[in-house]
Parts: structure tokens; C-alpha cells; sequence
């Protein structure tokens, strides 16, 4: 009846038959059945995208913005061509850390970003938020109410507004150097 409802279909039933709530029934437990698709709104589904929370592990990390690979050069941090691997490691307070192969780790420093050695520091804690296209923002509360690592034609940092600039895709990777 709208847009955004969906008929889940067998292909083992030629697409002929689709998820059905038996008896129309409205109960928890209620019984979902294979049945000849007639259009009722007890064969009808609203599908809605599931974006999980990222895990620890090793990451080439991509602006979604300039579609380049976001990399370290000494301590500052630089958009490429060549992927980088980042490591991300869960913190205890529900936070991350990221520190690239070469053991620096992202770090907000006053208004910016640079690289600096790992350390136990508020600025190093990152929030790595989902958006609801799949790529995440990278969030520091360290300096302000909540400032995003932003990519654009430099990387930078900006309040977070959840802009393109802003979005980026975590791909894991099985390339995992020595010093990360």
C-alpha cells in the first residue's frame, strides 16, 4: 500500500509464495508462514537498514567525500591515493583509538588533528558513529561539544553537522603492519 512496505518472496516457491502472519494474529510468538502472495498487509514487511556499531581490528579508512584513503605524513594527517592500515581499539568508556603503521595515533590538538605518539589522553579518544548510508563520522569530544574529523580538500576539524565531509568508509583488511 506505500513505498515502503515489502513482500518478502521464496525463490524456492518460484516467487509465488511469501512471508505471511498466520491469521493476521498482532501477538509476540505470533506464527510466520509460507503462503501464495495476495497483497494482504499480513504479507507485507517494512525493511528497515540495520548499521551495526564498527569493531576493533585493522582498517583502511576512505573519505566518502574525495574518495581518497586518509594516510599519516610525520604527524600530520593527509588524504592519498595508496591505502594506510589503521588500527581501531575499543576503549573502556565505549570509545576508540586509532593509531596508524607507524604506532602514531589521530589525536585532536587544539583546533586541528595531528599524529602523536599513543598515549593515555582525552584527546586521542574517538567516537566512530554509523550514519544511516553505512559510513561512519569520526567524533572527538575533547575540545568542543562534539567536533568531526572532516575531509575535504585538507583534513581538518569541524562541528559535527554529519555532512559528506565528514563521512567515511572503514574497510577491513587482513594487511596488518608490524608497528600497528
Amino acid at each position: 500500500p506505500d513505498a515502503g512496505s515489502y513482500a518478502i518472496v521464496s525463490r524456492c516457491s518460484d516467487n509465488l509464495a511469501c512471508l505471511d502472519v498466520y491469521e493476521w494474529s498482532v501477538d509476540n510468538g505470533g506464527v510466520v508462514k509460507q503462503w501464495n502472495y495476495w497483497g494482504g498487509e499480513c504479507q507485507l514487511w517494512k525493511i528497515t537498514p540495520a548499521h551495526p556499531a564498527i569493531s576493533e581490528g585493522c582498517y583502511t579508512i576512505r573519505s566518502a567525500n574525495t574518495g581518497l584513503w586518509i594516510a599519516g605524513e610525520g604527524s600530520r594527517l593527509i588524504q592519498n591515493s595508496d591505502q594506510s592500515v589503521w588500527r581501531l581499539t575499543a576503549l573502556e568508556n565505549g570509545l576508540y583509538n586509532l593509531v596508524n603503521a607507524d604506532g602514531l595515533a589521530l589525536t585532536v590538538s587544539g583546533s586541528g588533528i595531528a599524529l602523536f605518539a599513543k598515549a593515555d589522553s582525552t584527546s586521542q579518544q574517538l567516537a566512530v558513529l554509523c550514519n544511516a548510508d553505512g559510513s561512519y563520522s569520526i567524533v572527538s569530544t575533547s575540545i568542543s561539544e562534539k567536533s568531526a574529523i572532516e575531509a575535504d580538500s585538507e583534513i581538518g576539524l569541524a562541528d559535527y553537522i554529519g555532512a559528506k565531509t565528514q563521512k567515511f568508509v572503514f574497510e577491513p583488511t587482513q594487511n596488518i603492519p608490524e608497528a600497528v
